[in-house]
């Protein structure tokens, strides 16, 4: 069955797709996980800055995963004023 182009070899009964024809996983795309390079994880998250007044009004800010966590001075519209805002994981 090899017509001297260097294709699969004679291997007729794998239908195409550079297997052995055995039916099993020979380590293609699919399968074999032990080998995928993992995600490496963020350098930067998004957290939420929740009012300290309890009006629930936030921002949302991002920083450096490895940082401290935030807290700011900032204007609540629910209360009219400046509250401290500190931060929450955001949901």
């Amino acid at each position: 069955n090899n017509n001297g182009s260097g294709g699969n070899n004679g291997n007729s009964g794998s239908g195409g797709n550079g297997g052995d024809g055995d039916g099993e996983d020979d380590g293609g795309n699919g399968g074999n996980n032990d080998q995928v390079a993992k995600k490496s994880k963020a350098r930067t998250i998004l957290v939420k800055l929740l009012s300290s007044a309890n009006t629930g009004y936030f921002y949302v800010r991002s920083r450096p995963r490895l940082a401290d966590k935030l807290s700011f001075m900032k204007f609540d519209p629910r209360v009219n004023k400046h509250v401290l805002f500190t931060e929450h994981k955001l949901k």
